[in-house]
């Protein structure tokens, strides 16, 4: 019998989650973020950091232009890659940029090094009249799995674009680029690595033109969310010399 016992308390151990969470709620004026982790596969823990705003406030995509602040998440010196829902284009006093204005989940896949984390710490920018830099620190305590929640949103990612989808072609010249996109009512939003800035794209006839800001370092990696009337797909593409 007690042979039996243990060994049954053993697989309860070894057949137990390495990573399942739920935070509670941290609070700023205008915005709120929480935590959510669950370890539901046997190859990662999953999880996303949920973001409410007051009515009135915006945070950013993963692209925040030259004077916004990007989401992060990171634990133990280490970062995390937070994934991103197709966003919105917002003009806040005179400054468009790439967001959301009601709320969202960035969902990410966190790193086998981060398993036993002792804690993670997000840092975000919230806006409204004033723009407000918001961090918030999460101890991870663990709990019972919310795979669920972690499905759901997962579920609202872009998809990969696929052949014939996202952008199809592009070309540049000195100052621009062109892209062709299968559909004209859509909406592209550009992610531009490091030293590289683009002005908000513009309708043309075969999909969009981007006027080059700012380019420090050649070849860099832009990746891309296309919105159209099916859904949004993203990709990312080498920047053409």
């Amino acid at each position: 019998m007690l042979k039996q016992l243990c060994l049954t308390l053993l697989v309860a151990v070894f057949a137990s989650p390495a990573m399942s969470f739920q935070s509670d709620w941290v609070e700023v004026e205008g915005a709120a973020m929480r935590l959510v982790i669950s370890d539901d596969s046997t190859t990662s823990a999953r999880g996303f950091l949920e973001i409410k705003l007051s009515d009135g406030w915006k945070t950013y995509w993963r692209d925040p232009g030259e004077g916004g602040i990007p989401p992060t998440l990171s634990g133990d010196g280490t970062d995390v890659e937070l994934l991103f829902p197709a966003p919105e284009r917002i003009n806040e006093n005179g400054q468009v940029f790439s967001g959301y204005h009601t709320g969202v989940s960035l969902p990410f896949v966190l790193p086998e090094i981060l398993a036993d984390a002792e804690k993670l710490t997000a840092f975000i920018g919230v806006c409204s009249e004033i723009c407000v830099p918001f961090q918030a620190e999460f101890p991870l305590v663990r709990s019972k799995m919310h795979a669920d929640l972690v499905n759901s949103a997962f579920s609202k990612l872009p998809k990969p674009a696929g052949a014939g989808e996202g952008i199809l072609d592009f070309t540049r010249n000195a100052d621009s680029l062109r892209l062709s996109v299968i559909e004209n009512d859509a909406s592209l939003f550009l992610a531009p690595g490091r030293g590289l800035y683009f002005a908000t794209p513009e309708v043309n006839s075969t999909g969009f033109s981007v006027k080059i800001l700012k380019e420090k370092t050649p070849g860099v990696k832009v990746h891309y969310t296309l919105k159209t009337t099916d859904g949004a797909v993203s990709g990312s593409f080498e920047m053409p010399q």
